[in-house]
């Protein structure tokens, strides 16, 4: 996935040529996708995250679309526009990410030079961009006071998640899920995340010294970076390999960035003609079941084997 910046970013750039009348507020919410359910800690929701970013993804927004079309409302409509652009970023920048940071599996021993990476790597992404498009220092940044700027979904959000959840994956508390979750995603990135002094991360590392298992390192939960020391945006168009399939491409991320953006307005266009229009739009046709994870259709699984690890 792209991390919170740059997701926020690519809605906020949608809103710019979308004519709907959508709450940026909200549509910033949706364009974490299912990411709030990782801020929990809790293996069931991570679970649940996981499987939105790599099953069956076409009957994932079929169900939510048409949710949104039976109850459709500023909120429903604005937060459905945010969870399409982050599927439309995560389908385009993550072949990049898991090229540059592999796979970590507590089990096997030849990816554990791989653990935390994916993490250090997208947060970096988002500091960078930070400087570039603000110009300033990525610890300056706190997310919550534009990009993500909710302290708890509105209910009708929660509706949507709760029905989205118990049809794809038989999910019984899908409201209470999603309202913890979004909850934990504003006070992680409000008090955790920000870090103008650095102390924070000081202080992370030190608990670090005591985690040797998870797929992330505390430290790498500040936005106070060096992003100076490797080219985290191939603004040096270096070649790099589709992890799934081998393909060559030279695309830095303001490249992927700009195809995510063209392919999200074209579903959301479509998506908006069914929903305001009652347009007839083959839903089938319009997703067609990419994984978050590869950018290709799902039913060819995520059996990575081109890496190039940017931190040995």
């Amino acid at each position: 996935m792209a991390d919170v910046y740059l997701h926020s970013r690519l809605t906020e750039e949608l809103l710019k040529e979308l004519k709907s009348d959508i709450d940026i507020n909200i549509a910033f919410l949706g364009s974490q996708g299912p990411d709030p359910l990782y801020y929990t800690g809790g293996t069931e929701y991570r679970t649940i995250a996981d499987n939105i970013h790599r099953y069956r993804t076409r009957d994932f927004f079929k169900t939510m679309v048409n949710y949104v079309k039976d109850n459709n409302n500023k909120t429903t409509f604005s937060f459905l526009v945010g969870f399409i652009s982050h599927y439309a970023m995560d389908v385009f920048l993550h072949p990049f990410v898991y090229y540059n940071v592999g796979i970590y599996h507590e089990n096997i021993p030849s990816t554990h030079h791989m653990r935390g990476l994916h993490l250090k790597f997208e947060r970096t992404i988002d500091c960078r961009q930070i400087e570039k498009e603000l110009n300033i220092p990525s610890r300056k940044m706190n997310l919550t006071n534009k990009y993500y700027p909710l302290k708890e979904a509105p209910q009708d959000v929660l509706y949507l998640m709760h029905h989205t959840l118990k049809q794809e994956y038989k999910v019984s508390n899908g409201y209470t899920m999603y309202d913890k979750s979004s909850k934990a995603m504003y006070k992680t990135l409000k008090y955790l995340v920000t870090d103008k002094t650095g102390l924070k991360k000081l202080f992370y590392k030190l608990v670090d010294l005591f985690n040797k298992k998870t797929d992330m390192f505390m430290s790498d939960l500040s936005l106070f970076k060096n992003t100076k020391k490797y080219d985290f945006h191939n603004d040096s168009k270096n070649i790099w390999l589709h992890p799934l399939t081998g393909e060559e491409f030279t695309s830095t991320v303001e490249d992927l960035f700009n195809e995510a953006k063209a392919f999200a307005l074209y579903i959301i266009t479509k998506v908006d003609q069914y929903i305001n229009h009652n347009k007839k739009v083959n839903l089938d046709n319009l997703f067609t079941d990419l994984s978050f994870n590869s950018g290709k259709e799902c039913k060819l699984g995520m059996d990575f084997k081109y890496f190039n690890i940017y931190k040995k």
